[in-house]
């Protein structure tokens, strides 16, 4: 019997089936690599697959960019499948084997709903909550039958959509949506392998932390895989990297600290003005850490929230509803140049129940010198969101292994 390793993977499906549906072929033996990416900025999933193809099938399926494919897979120690339908939109990179033996060539792969997004222009009028109108536009138009998950909203949006893709209709609702909790929040569309999500990040977080202890990764450098140590080492980090730590400038230019929103009701013909001071509100924000600071001192946070810095306009109209926008905007504002400060790349074991969304705890070693300590860094260790993932399956040996790559992004330090 042949052990089981960490970043094993079983796979169930790689099918493709044509264009009329007359005809479904395996291409597990066929199968290089695979590739399948969610990000909670894109709306929909992506994916590559590599093939090397010794029957032909790109002209006795035929594959033209029509195709559909699923796409099934397992990591150990794991129970429930994870499975991807969708649809091929491109073959690229065709390279002919010497002696014209065969090829290889990269099928590229997007969710089913991305077609008709595609071509789609949505010309209707909205008078209604932003979570309603997503909602619509994802069962009435797109006419997806993945499950969604849709958090409330608030506020009469009296909207107009002047032609524009469903989707590029959807990312200017996130920007317009003020949730139902306190902050209102900053919203995101995307999917995963559960289907359609149009949530907040504060919710994401919330919810979240309710599960995060099944999710810590430590980095250990000088640990050994063995037979006994599979399932306690399922959770190590194989790398990792900063890709941000701070970016002064971005801050004080995005107004994280202060900033101001003014307004003009077009019915009543007043003004108005809202002040946010991240100083003052930081400790209502779901950090998603136990005890967080803000990522400056306590001087400069002080310095630069006593300048009023003027960022906003917002006209409205109240004849036709409240959308709240002008009292968030300055939060959203902030929230959004505060979440993308702080931001890790990890590399870690094949496991299909990692999404994006996802919130997970790493326990990162601070470094002295070069010598790398016991002690977790309060810069870099804490919880984080995963934000952008990538399912890494490629064949090692003769046998496939699976990887996972994230981006994940931290509020603040650990106080």
């Amino acid at each position: 019997m042949q052990f089981i390793e960490n970043s094993d993977v079983k796979i169930y499906d790689i099918k493709i089936t044509n264009a009329n549906q007359s005809d479904t072929k395996d291409t597990r033996g066929q199968l290089m690599t695979l590739s399948v990416y969610e990000d909670i900025e894109a709306p929909t999933i992506y994916a590559e697959v590599l093939i090397e193809d010794q029957i032909d099938l790109v002209k006795k399926l035929p594959i033209v960019g029509e195709e559909k494919i699923t796409i099934s897979f397992k990591s150990p120690f794991r129970e429930t499948i994870t499975t991807y339908n969708l649809r091929v939109y491109n073959v690229s990179s065709e390279v002919v084997q010497q002696g014209n033996k065969g090829s290889f060539y990269k099928l590229q792969c997007v969710s089913e709903e991305h077609f008709p997004a595609s071509v789609l222009n949505l010309e209707k009028a909205y008078k209604d909550i932003v979570s309603n109108i997503v909602t619509d536009i994802l069962v009435n138009n797109i006419k997806t039958q993945k499950p969604l998950n849709i958090e409330k909203t608030k506020g009469l949006i009296p909207y107009p959509i002047p032609r524009m893709n469903p989707f590029e209709a959807i990312d200017l609702l996130r920007q317009r949506a003020i949730g139902m909790m306190p902050t209102g929040g900053v919203f995101v569309f995307y999917e995963d392998q559960l289907g359609f999500h149009f949530k907040s990040i504060e919710s994401l977080i919330t919810e979240g932390m309710k599960t995060i202890d099944s999710r810590v990764f430590k980095f250990q450098p000088a640990t050994k895989e063995d037979p006994i140590g599979q399932t306690h080492n399922f959770r190590n980090m194989l790398n990792y990297e900063y890709m941000k730590k701070t970016d002064t400038v971005a801050k004080l230019s995005g107004g994280m600290f202060n900033n101001i929103t003014k307004s003009y009701d077009m019915l009543t013909k007043d003004f108005g003005q809202t002040t946010f001071k991240l100083g003052e509100q930081f400790h209502n924000i779901p950090t998603g850490q136990k005890k967080a600071s803000l990522p400056n001192s306590g001087q400069f946070v002080d310095q630069f929230s006593k300048l009023d810095q003027y960022k906003f306009f917002v006209p409205k109209d109240t004849s036709k509803g409240t959308d709240f926008i002008s009292d968030y905007l300055g939060y959203k504002q902030s929230f959004a140049t505060l979440f993308n400060q702080n931001i890790v790349r990890g590399f870690v074991h094949g496991d299909n129940y990692l999404m994006i969304g996802d919130m997970i705890t790493l326990q990162l070693p601070e470094t002295s010198g070069i010598k790398t300590t016991e002690k977790q860094s309060p810069v870099t260790s804490g919880n984080y969101m995963i934000t952008k993932l990538r399912h890494m399956i490629y064949l090692e040996q003769g046998r496939f292994k699976h990887r996972v790559s994230f981006d994940c992004n931290k509020i603040g330090f650990l106080a």
